[in-house]
């Protein structure tokens, strides 16, 4: 670190502080790398300190492949990175059945097939899209493919009040998984498809039916 000529040689603290700040604003101290050369440039590093320490102890058929292995994982996680940052957010504002041309048994079969597969994400929001065309087609909801997942809850509490609590919850899974990217196990898809054979089964309140309005 070279400082300018002009700097006293016994600075006081606050002249110290206002140095120091002069100094790292210059551009030799911005790292303007990205994010991958960052990782890079880390793991070439520590790479030259394992040479340095056991390159020779190990032979080369054991150290070439680690060296591969380091390298891949470095890649790996660099792409992974790189693609989450890129990827565009989705919005609640798309309805639960946008460009699903689908029946609610057809969904429902769909979401049976990725829970077999273990594809939890799947098979929640199909059961809840299910649940949203089962709305449909029993002329409790009319046809809409921009209505929320937030949207068709409150509409299919008003048929099913005795359903409100597990209507909510269904339709904040449905958000946080198509929209947020959240996980959800077994036991979630479990509840959302009981609840969509409950609402099948049960007579809905029979008021402000879509054929009434």
């Amino acid at each position: 670190m070279v400082w300018a000529d002009t700097a006293p040689v016994n600075p006081g603290p606050t002249q110290a502080r206002d140095l120091l700040r002069q100094e790292l604003a210059k551009p030799v101290y911005a790292d303007d790398r990205s994010l991958t050369q960052r990782i890079w440039d880390w793991a070439t590093e520590h790479l030259h300190t394992l040479l340095t320490g056991v390159g020779e102890t190990l032979p080369a058929y054991v150290l070439a492949p680690a060296l591969l292995i380091l390298v891949a994982v470095v890649v790996y996680a660099a792409t992974r990175l790189r693609r989450r940052r890129a990827r565009p957010a989705a919005t609640p504002a798309v309805g639960v059945l946008h460009e699903v041309d689908l029946t609610a048994e057809q969904l429902r079969q769909r979401a049976a097939d990725a829970e077999a597969l273990g594809d939890h994400a799947g098979a929640a929001v199909d059961f809840f899209r299910a649940l949203a065309r089962q709305g449909e087609e029993r002329a409790l909801l009319p046809p809409s493919p921009a209505r929320t997942a937030h949207e068709t809850g409150v509409r299919m509490t008003e048929f099913f009040p005795q359903r409100s609590s597990e209507l909510s919850w269904a339709a904040d899974v449905f958000d946080r998984v198509r929209y947020g990217h959240r996980s959800v196990d077994a036991h979630d898809v479990a509840r959302l498809r009981d609840l969509d054979e409950q609402i099948r089964r049960e007579r809905p309140v029979q008021h402000d039916l879509v054929d009434h309005q």
